[in-house]
């Protein structure tokens, strides 16, 4: 965190002389190879200005492990007061837990029909990836659609678990009593049964891990 002397993205600048592409390449690269990605910043636009030119020279940088365990940070962009630079401010304490729990991936999501459509076209709709913050923030727009494919398919898996085990009850009291023709149904029914009973066991296994 601090004064990088360096912008990041066109948007970095006003006023000034115009912002090339070839400006941005170097540092783009260097977030790239090092795993870094720019903090989301609040307050003020600009960091940094001469009284004429502004622009956002004065960033805040972490890694996936830092966004993954502290999801609420952000950095705060200071009134300047007698300085050309803004001060940055990052608060590094516990979020308080006012809201909904996070969204957590399952892998058994990646088993449902129309979860590749489901990514690929909530992935589609946003801009080409230039940056890792832009990756990121494409990963977290997956969110909502993730989500929703979960609810929509896989909510109350507990009770999907019961009501298998009482049909396979019910089936086999059946198959003691029963003789004949339908004896090669009953069994066709009991491994069908016996496989969705297998599927949402291991769901449920996966949702309390």
């Amino acid at each position: 965190m601090g004064d990088v002397n360096s912008i990041l993205h066109i948007e970095d600048r006003i006023v000034g002389s115009q912002v090339q592409e070839i400006e941005l390449r170097d540092f783009k690269q260097c977030l790239l190879d090092t795993g870094l990605t720019e903090l989301k910043t609040v307050g003020r636009n600009y960091t940094w200005t001469n009284g004429h030119t502004y622009s956002c020279i004065d960033k805040a940088f972490v890694n996936a492990l830092w966004m993954q365990t502290w999801t609420h940070l952000e950095c705060s962009i200071l009134d300047p007061r007698f300085s050309y630079h803004s001060p940055l401010c990052v608060k590094i304490e516990a979020g308080e837990d006012t809201g909904p729990k996070p969204f957590k991936f399952f892998n058994y999501l990646a088993d449902h029909p129309e979860f590749m459509q489901t990514a690929e076209t909530s992935w589609k709709s946003q801009r080409q990836v230039s940056s890792m913050s832009e990756v990121w923030r494409k990963i977290k727009r997956l969110k909502q659609p993730m989500s929703g494919l979960s609810n929509h398919y896989f909510q109350g898996i507990q009770s999907r678990v019961i009501m298998i085990r009482t049909q396979l009850k019910a089936l086999k009291e059946q198959m003691r009593c029963v003789q004949g023709d339908n004896q090669m149904e009953q069994y066709q029914a009991e491994k069908s049964l016996k496989a969705q009973l297998e599927k949402w066991r291991n769901l449920k296994e996966s949702a309390t891990k």
